[in-house]
């Protein structure tokens, strides 16, 4: 009974134990309150490509054109209205290593630097303020926001960003979540920003991870999962088992030959 009973022991402080190496979050009381910084927008950089589209909110329609790119095939669509009718436009531009794109009627736009946001704003103004469109519309959007998970989850790859944000916990979450192997406190967010590539690592056990800039992703950062001791040591005897079973195979048939031979 004395036996059972340290046996049980044993096996409950390695329960807890393995729940303290894979739980997220240990540090955090329930219903405790964590301030939420400013909110975060992606800012565009060299290499972006965006969606930019131009419409007009009262009045005629075709004062937009001008400052949509239409596409060689596109197709004329009645809106419904009397001789009015919509097109189908091509909108990518991407953002070259200065920082510009060349934008209908403007020319080049420096955009590095600015929020979504800020970029339809000073579309908007401008040609408000150049009289174009009284009341113009200006939607943009990231046509490729994209994050890569490698390492220890169930499912690296490459992610979309949604809505022009993503949190660290949403890129693992798409990725089907950190194996069973992957270290939780040593989390490698790997990022290049104005020429200068950087690591950091963040513990997604503890509530500082809230604070870091490095919550909220960028486009083409690279998360990497690093694995813990016991699947290196998988790994580092991987290959000797293959080595040992090859030469033990290699010997059974020198044998089973050897008898041949004798006979």
């Amino acid at each position: 009974m004395k036996r059972l009973a340290i046996l049980i022991s044993l096996l409950a402080l390695t329960a807890c134990g393995s729940m303290k190496q894979i739980s997220y979050l240990q540090d955090i009381e329930s219903g405790e309150s964590l301030p939420i910084g400013n909110s975060y927008e992606v800012t565009i950089k060299p290499a972006d490509v965006l969606s930019i589209m131009v419409s007009v909110a009262n009045g005629d329609a075709n004062l937009a054109r001008p400052f949509n790119i239409v596409t060689s095939d596109a197709k004329q669509i009645s809106d419904g209205s009397a001789g009015a009718s919509s097109m189908s436009y091509q909108h990518g531009y991407l953002v070259d290593p200065e920082g510009y794109i060349n934008f209908p009627i403007f020319g080049k736009i420096q955009v590095a630097g600015m929020t979504r946001n800020q970029l339809i704003a000073y579309l908007e103004n401008r040609i408000r303020e150049e009289n174009y469109i009284k009341d113009p519309i200006v939607t943009a959007n990231f046509l490729n926001l994209k994050v890569y998970v490698l390492g220890e989850v169930n499912r690296p790859g490459e992610y979309s960003i949604p809505s022009n944000r993503m949190t660290l916990f949403e890129a693992l979450s798409l990725a089907g979540d950190l194996t069973v192997y992957g270290k939780r406190k040593n989390i490698a967010v790997i990022r290049e920003d104005e020429g200068v590539r950087k690591v950091v690592y963040l513990d997604l056990t503890s509530k500082d991870i809230f604070m870091s800039p490095y919550f909220y992703l960028k486009q083409n950062d690279v998360v990497y999962v690093q694995p813990n001791k016991r699947r290196a040591e998988q790994g580092a005897m991987s290959p000797l088992w293959s080595t040992i079973i090859s030469g033990g195979s290699l010997l059974v048939s020198l044998a089973t030959l050897l008898v041949t031979v004798l006979r």
